[in-house]
Order: C-alpha cells, then sequence, then structure tokens
C-alpha cells in the first residue's frame, strides 16, 4: 500500500475518530469475515476502553497476521487505537513499519512518541540487512520535530548507523539542555565502542557543561569510560556531582584519576564536605585503595565523622580491609572499640565495627565484644542492643576464646530473640581464625 494513502487513511481516523465497537459486534465479524476484511471494526476494538476487548483484539492480530497490516496501518494513525497498533505493526509486517512509523516520530505525547520509537527500532531490527536498514534510517532526512525522536531511536545502534548516525548524535547534541541529557548514553555508547571524538566530548562536559544535571550525568557514563576530567570532577561546585564522579573514579575503567587522588585530599572530602553522600564517595574510594598508612589514616579519620552513614561505611571499609589483611591493626582497633562500646552510637555502625574488631584479630576488643553480645540477651535489651549483639557475636566467633565461647552457648533461653540465638549458635559452630 502506497504510504500517502495510508496516511490518508490515517488522517480520517484521527479527524474521526475509531468507531465505537461493542464485543458482541465483534465477536461476530471476526466470526463471519476473513482476516482481510475485519476494517473499522479491529480498529474500534483495538481503540476499546474495554481492555479485555482490546486484548481479543490484539489476540486476532496474532492470528492473522500481515492480513491486518493494512488495518494496523490506519490504526497507527488513530489517537486511541495507536498505541496498541503499532507495536503490532512492527510485529506483523515490519516491512510496511519501516516504511510508514518514521512519518510518526515526533508526534503525540512522551508515551505515544516513545511507543512509536520502540516499534521502530523493533522493525529495524529484523530488516533482511539490519546494518544497512539503520544506516539508511540515520540517512534519511526529517523535520525538525521528528529529528530529536530520530536520533533517540538510533541510541542502542549508532555502530550499525555508521558515520550518519555519528553526525546525528552530535548534532542533537548542540540542542536545549533535555535533548543534551537523553542524547547522553549515546555519546557513552560511542566512546565505549573506541570512538575518541565521543569520549572526548562526553569527557570536556563533565567539566564545561553549564547545567549541574547534565555535569552530573555525564560524570556517572564515565564509569565505563576513560574520562581524566573525574578528577576535577570531585571538586566540583554542585554535591552530586563531585559525588557521582567518585562513584565513577571507583569504577575500574580510570586506575590513573584513582591515582591522582591522594589519600590526604580524600580524607579532606571525607570528613569535611557538607554533604554525607560525597563523604561516602570519598569513604569507599579510599576503601578500595591498597595497603596504605595514609589511606588507613584517613578512614580513621572518617570514623569521627558527623555523619552516621559516613561512620558505619568507614567502620565497614576497616572489615574490608582487615579481612584482605590491607589494614595495620592499631591504633583503628583503639578506635573501633571505643564506637562498639558507645550505647548512644547508631547500632548500624556499632554493627560494622563489631564486624571489624573480628577481622582485625584484635584480642583487646574480646571483653567488649562480649559485653556487647550478652547485652542483647537481658530480659529488657533494646533493638539496638540486639542488632549490635548479633554482629558481636558473630565476631566472637572468630577468636578461640574458650569464655566467650561458653557464654555465647549459654544464650539459648527461649525468651532471647530467635536471630540473636540463631548467630550465637553459628559463632560457637565456627571454626576460630583468630589464635
Amino acid at each position: 500500500m502506497a504510504l500517502s494513502v495510508v496516511l490518508g487513511l490515517g488522517l480520517a481516523g484521527v479527524l474521526a475518530g475509531a468507531p465505537p465497537v461493542s464485543a458482541e459486534r465483534f465477536a461476530a465479524v471476526v466470526t463471519e469475515k476473513p482476516c482481510e476484511e475485519l476494517g473499522d471494526v479491529l480498529i474500534g476494538a483495538l481503540a476499546s476502553p474495554d481492555k479485555e476487548l482490546a486484548s481479543r483484539a490484539e489476540a486476532v492480530v496474532g492470528r492473522c497476521g500481515k492480513r491486518v497490516a493494512k488495518d494496523l496501518a490506519k490504526a497507527s494513525e488513530d489517537p486511541d487505537a495507536g498505541p496498541r497498533a503499532v507495536p503490532l505493526l512492527a510485529r506483523v509486517s515490519p516491512e510496511l513499519a519501516r516504511e510508514l512509523l518514521p512519518a510518526r516520530l515526533g508526534v503525540g505525547d512522551a508515551k505515544a512518541r516513545a511507543t512509536v520509537r520502540s516499534a521502530l527500532a523493533h522493525a529495524l531490527d529484523r530488516a533482511p540487512d539490519p546494518a544497512a536498514a539503520w544506516l539508511q534510517f540515520a540517512l534519511k532526512p526529517s523535520t525538525d520535530a521528528a529529528n530529536f525522536d530520530a536520533t533517540r531511536t538510533l541510541l542502542g545502534h549508532l555502530k550499525d548507523a555508521g558515520p550518519a548516525g555519528k553526525a546525528r548524535l552530535f548534532a542533537g547534541l548542540g540542542g536545549d539542555e533535555d535533548a543534551r541529557y537523553l542524547l547522553l548514553p549515546g555519546l557513552a555508547e560511542l566512546a565505549t565502542s573506541g570512538d575518541e571524538d565521543a569520549r572526548k566530548k562526553l569527557n570536556s562536559l563533565v567539566k564545561e557543561a553549564q547545567e549541574p544535571w547534565i555535569r552530573e550525568r555525564a560524570a556517572a557514563l564515565c564509569a565505563n569510560v576513560v574520562c581524566e576530567e573525574l578528577v576535577a570532577a570531585v571538586a566540583d561546585s554542585n554535591p552530586r556531582v563531585r559525588a557521582t564522579a567518585l562513584a565513577s573514579l571507583h569504577g575500574g575503567f580510570n586506575p590513573a584519576g584513582r591515582a591522582a587522588l591522594t589519600p590526604p585530599a580524600l580524607a579532606k572530602l571525607a570528613t569535611d564536605d557538607p554533604f554525607p553522600f560525597v563523604q561516602v564517595g570519598a569513604v569507599d574510594l579510599l576503601a578500595s585503595a591498597g595497603p596504605s598508612e595514609q589511606v588507613d589514616q584517613a578512614l580513621l579519620a572518617a570514623l569521627s565523622a558527623r555523619s552516621t552513614r559516613v561512620r558505619g561505611t568507614a567502620a565497614q571499609a576497616f572489615a574490608t580491609r582487615f579481612s584482605s589483611g590491607i589494614a595495620e591493626t592499631a591504633p583503628t582497633s583503639k578506635r573501633l572499640r571505643e564506637l562498639l562500646g558507645n550505647e548512644n552510637e547508631d547500632p548500624s555502625v556499632r554493627g560494622a565495627a563489631a564486624t571489624a574488631l573480628g577481622n582485625s584479630c584484635d584480642h583487646e576488643a574480646i571483653g567488649v565484644l562480649r559485653r556487647t553480645a550478652i547485652d542483647g540477651a537481658l530480659p529488657l535489651a533494646t533493638e539496638a542492643q540486639i542488632e549490635t549483639a548479633k554482629a558481636s557475636a558473630l565476631a566472637l566467633g572468630r577468636f578461640a576464646d574458650g569464655d566467650a565461647r561458653k557464654e555465647l552457648a549459654a544464650i539459648k533461653d527461649p525468651n532471647v530473640r530467635a536471630d540473636l540465638r540463631q548467630a550465637a549458635g553459628m559463632a560457637v559452630a565456627a571454626t576460630p581464625v583468630c589464635r
């Protein structure tokens, strides 16, 4: 069917709207007529607010296949039937969808536009030569209204679209802030495929974009791309950009950037930044560093941060580093013992401190671990004490201390909460690693 004819039929559908169809009429027509003659009855059923009727229409499309392609083409222009008809058209007749749907790009509300993009991508992927189809699509001129949606449709297929797809993408990145935000993943897609122009552009946006949400988005996408500007971005004026840059540096694609951030600089971020989520990012980056007295000192400083989240993350960092044998016990253990023994401290911090002390094999910690483990088994124990007790009991299981193991074995009273009894039992059954 010629494009002009189908669009003409579609325009009539838009102006008149799909005729209402009852379930009874639909059932009668489907029974009496062949697929090729369902016409407006099928379109009306697809447009119906009755979900059961619309579902029955979709089932008929599945049975009839290409024989109802012209009806689906007409329905794709209808404001009510279109959301159901467009993906069905791409499924039963990808070749007709490839011909018609580009004219639907940029039309309707956000949901309708997303439906057309998805269906068109489906149809292009099912061409006899998908790479050639994507390239042809990228080369096809379109109106300004459709151009942005055409470029968004290309995301995920830019490599197939070749230079034409790249040219569309870079042109789109010159648009408004919303366009740039939505097209940034395409830039990262090209960069990860080895395109140096895309990598440089993404890298520059981390620093040069005026809008902080663009800088943040670019920094996040640099998690899988080498971006030198991430180091400078940890000092960005916007806290979310700082936190995102730290998170991307934590990945494996920017080792040079991680090396450029010294422990003292990260320690300053971990303790002095006014936003806890930035401080946590700095602590996470410190935690993954290799053996270093400077790193341990920076994490030790973070154990005294004002934020509960930061203190807990720092304690957990020591638990990980002790477990891997890359942190020195003293003087960290003393501070961890203080945190664990402080009943005014948050239980998440106390629990992380208990785990770190167990992993450190610091025998001086046995006393405070025993006290906090037993406190949770007392008749009037609070929720915070019980949570801390569970972590302390499990930490004690790493030590070959006979008295501590006897005390843990005695936590069998049915009045003691079941999860604490279970933790104590696991600790007693564990093979000691701290001799």
